[in-house]
């Protein structure tokens, strides 16, 4: 992987960690509210809402030190040069400081969370070496974290006045390309992610069941069922 040299240190944060860390990953109109809802049945969880995507620009900076550090901070430089200082530039640390701002700035767990993360639906446009890039380093920047990438039928996807300002055939093509995406990410991380489908998710609540026990944790039939019983809004 070419950014596997953005890794942090596996190490916890100075603020006291969740136990786990869980990211929804998809594309509008895919259910991934409805999968929000369902995961913050589980005790201890607090997964937010989308936050347009701003791991990606702290992801974008972290890559720009790698190389700022790689290119001209190899030696330490005088004074009167134009890189001076970027030996002292620490990518690793730097990596981490921002998954630390970002969790209490960002997503601001409430006390007793356990099980942290959000759901983010800017993904589909996405190049897919790029993201595999980034989505390797929200595995690395985050401890102990699981992506979970909800799916839906690109033909169901496009009918939704969501896309209406594209055409139909563009969604769909779009929404494959990212489902094919998705799925060869999870084929090479099988312990950290999986795929979800929606439309298994609204079919069978044994399907979510074995969702929670991939993430390690135990349903609770009742809120779940709670949950979809209960029409979306939005």
């Amino acid at each position: 992987m070419a950014e596997a040299s953005l890794q942090p240190p596996a190490q916890n944060p100075p603020h006291k960690a969740p136990r786990k860390y869980v990211f929804v990953v998809t594309y509008g109109r895919s259910g991934s509210t409805l999968l929000q809802a369902l995961l913050n049945t589980l005790d201890g969880a607090c997964i937010r809402g989308e936050n347009y995507n701003l791991l990606m620009p702290l992801y974008q900076s972290v890559k720009q030190a790698r190389r700022a550090r790689q290119e001209y901070g190899k030696s330490p430089q005088p004074p009167d040069h134009p890189w001076y200082g970027a030996h002292l530039v620490d990518p690793a640390k730097f990596a981490r400081g921002l998954a630390n701002v970002f969790v209490e700035r960002v997503i601001c767990p409430p006390p007793g969370t356990r099980i942290l993360g959000f759901k983010e639906i800017r993904y589909a446009p996405l190049d897919r070496a790029y993201l595999n890039e980034f989505l390797e380093f929200v595995l690395s920047a985050f401890e102990n974290s699981f992506i979970l990438f909800n799916q839906r039928e690109p033909e169901a996807v496009a009918q939704s006045s969501w896309w209406a300002d594209k055409p139909a055939d563009e969604v769909v093509k779009m929404i494959e390309s990212a489902n094919e995406s998705f799925a060869t990410f999870a084929a090479r991380r099988p312990k950290r992610t999986r795929l979800v489908r929606y439309e298994q998710v609204v079919a069978d609540s044994e399907y979510i069941r074995e969702v929670f026990q991939f993430l390690g944790e135990k349903m609770n039939d009742e809120k779940v069922a709670q949950v979809l019983g209960t029409k979306l809004e939005h």
